[in-house]
């Protein structure tokens, strides 16, 4: 995945005031992962982005459009 893939998912921290800190401890994850994840150095599980979307409220094609 490349960084434009996780747009929406930033747009969405920044418009919340949330940081990628803050949903990394909701979806039970370390910061570092997170970080990892959203750089694109580790593919992020599906179970992950479920679980971003119940944190988010939103749906998937919502936050990972690619």
């Amino acid at each position: 995945m490349n960084l434009n893939e996780f747009q929406p998912l930033v747009t969405w921290l920044q418009e919340n005031e949330r940081s990628k800190s803050w949903l990394a401890r909701h979806i039970q994850v370390s910061p570092s992962l997170m970080n990892l994840m959203l750089s694109g150095k580790r593919t992020m599980s599906e179970y992950h982005k479920n679980s971003i979307c119940y944190v988010t409220e939103m749906k998937l094609d919502e936050l990972f459009p690619g």
